[in-house]
């Protein structure tokens, strides 16, 4: 209470609106909504913009694993040179699709469970996992450049099945969907996927000079 009380006081000269943004990732983070109401803020809504939560272990056990894709995994980002990583960055920025925010060789970004295929120098499919402060993965970018998604479906696989090796099953994942088709592939990998991100503002009322 007293945050968010501080918070209004000191941005009050500089701005007429205080926007917060946060996931719900523990029962903590549940109490935040109530308290921000309390305090006169409102939800709002980001258009194309949802990311959802969920666990290594609940991508093992999904529908993803229903289908057998081969024993030959994809490689990862750690396995392509630099020139080729860099022009497969440049390709999905051309392309428009999400990437890492630093890039494909951010030092946030996993290497080693961020899959991609490039046949006869062009780029295929990628799929870009980082790795949060808090411990969490994070798939901040996937993109396809062929005509069907069964590739990109063993791209995600594949990703999945190098973070089982890595990680802990209960390690929490999140997956931001920027648009309609990157939420219909995340709803296919999990059942009754919940969003978990949070989008609150106030607008703040100035006091009048006397």
């Amino acid at each position: 209470s007293n945050l968010l009380t501080t918070l209004e006081d000191m941005v009050r000269p500089y701005t007429d609106v205080i926007y917060i943004d946060f996931y719900t990732t523990t029962d903590e983070h549940r109490l935040l909504p109530a308290l921000l109401e309390k305090y006169g803020y409102k939800g709002r809504t980001l258009p194309g913009r949802t990311t959802y939560g969920t666990t290594v272990r609940e991508l093992f056990e999904g529908k993803i694993f229903e289908r057998h894709y081969g024993d030959d995994l994809l490689a990862s980002f750690s396995d392509i040179d630099e020139k080729a990583l860099n022009a497969s960055e440049k390709e999905a920025l051309k392309q428009k699709m999400p990437i890492p925010k630093g890039g494909f060789s951010a030092p946030s970004v996993d290497m080693e469970c961020s899959t991609i295929l490039i046949k006869n120098n062009a780029l295929k499919v990628y799929v870009a996992i980082e790795k949060a402060p808090d411990g969490s993965m994070v798939v901040s970018g996937v993109g396809n450049c062929m005509d069907t998604p069964m590739m990109l479906f063993k791209a995600i696989h594949d990703a999945v099945v190098k973070a089982v090796q890595r990680y802990p099953k209960d390690t929490p994942v999140l997956m931001q969907t920027v648009n309609e088709q990157s939420k219909k592939l995340f709803e296919l990998l999990i059942d009754n996927a919940e969003p978990i991100d949070r989008h609150y503002e106030l607008i703040l009322a100035h006091t009048l000079p006397t």
